[in-house]
């Protein structure tokens, strides 16, 4: 009687464990469900960190600019054919008749040459064809009045010596707020010098704001541009410089290449457009910019437009408005 009541007591001990620890492990699967689903919670709404500088342009841009992009690893070169044995290294032949295979390679090298021609002719295309088309060799040096349209003048340039507000040179500034409509605002300035000598400056500053007071980026180039096509109405410049982005006390540089036009269709109405091609730190820079505006007194016109920003794909598209003053 007293072994079996040992016995039952310690069967109902082990029940008694088990049930504890059952329990026990429902309740820790429980809290660690509750922890994983508040977890995937907070990275849904953005607190996570990492899943919102992945979301952030701004991040983006400065991830690109920091960080060299390697290039894919060459192929291994294949093993050089071993020359014949028997075959002399320096064999001299001569030939007394010119085989047809001769000349269809004669024939082949001038289609070469033709369509390196042509492939020429085309790269080249969006300076040699401006000029061609707009270039008057008998209009003289070109002067600057104050600016577009002044005493009634048609368009900007001018190509005679009789009016005497007209300068050797001519310059403006522009000032304009543009915005992505995702919440990144930009701040920009640009100043554009030119001369009778086709020689210029074309500089531009640039503040990228993703929230007050959360994230910011500063750009800007400096550009020595040619009038290499002008006219009136029309003017081409382009040329070569250097732009740079600013970052936490930081500065990234690079080159830049600016192509640009402006036009003075019909007064008052002025359109400009420059796009640059270049690279900043490690990554490649497109910046697209083109704007319609009208003068609204002889030296200040209002403006709207859109601008492109791309660092190595990471794009910001933006709608502004700015105003410019000429002098």
């Amino acid at each position: 009687m007293t072994l079996n009541t040992g016995l039952d007591r310690k069967a109902a001990s082990t029940e008694a464990v088990v049930r504890v620890t059952g329990i026990w492990e429902r309740q820790r699967g429980h809290t660690m469900w509750k922890r994983g689903l508040f977890t995937l919670l907070l990275m849904s709404i953005g607190l996570g960190g990492p899943l919102e500088a992945e979301d952030q342009p701004l991040e983006a841009i400065r991830r690109e600019v920091d960080e060299p992009h390697h290039l894919p690893a060459e192929k291994p070169r294949k093993p050089k054919r071993e020359k014949h044995p028997c075959r002399p290294r320096n064999e001299i032949t001569f030939s007394w008749s010119r085989s047809p295979g001769e000349d269809a390679t004669a024939d082949d090298s001038d289609a070469d040459s033709f369509a390196g021609w042509v492939v020429l002719g085309g790269l080249t295309a969006p300076w040699w064809g401006p000029h061609v088309l707009l270039e008057d060799e008998d209009a003289g040096a070109a002067q600057f009045p104050v600016a577009p349209y002044a005493d009634g003048a048609d368009g900007y340039l001018r190509f005679d010596d009789e009016t005497a507000d007209a300068k050797a040179w001519g310059g403006r500034f522009s000032v304009d707020a543009a915005s992505d409509f995702d919440g990144i605002t930009t701040m920009a300035g640009r100043l554009r010098l030119d001369s009778v000598f086709r020689l210029g400056i074309d500089t531009e500053w640039a503040h990228l704001q993703a929230r007050p007071g959360a994230d910011s980026l500063t750009a800007g180039d400096f550009n020595l541009v040619v009038r290499f096509a002008q006219s009136p109405r029309v003017q081409f410049h382009s040329g070569l410089g250097l732009n740079w982005l600013g970052d936490r006390g930081s500065s990234d540089f690079g080159w830049n290449f600016t192509y640009g036009v402006d036009l003075f269709p019909v007064e008052p109405v002025v359109v400009s457009t420059t796009i640059d091609l270049g690279k900043v730190g490690d990554a490649s820079l497109i910046h697209l910019r083109s704007t319609l505006g009208v003068m609204i007194t002889p030296r200040v016109h209002l403006y709207s437009g859109y601008d492109l920003r791309d660092y190595e794909g990471t794009t910001v598209h933006s709608l502004l408005t700015g105003m410019e003053i000429w002098f």
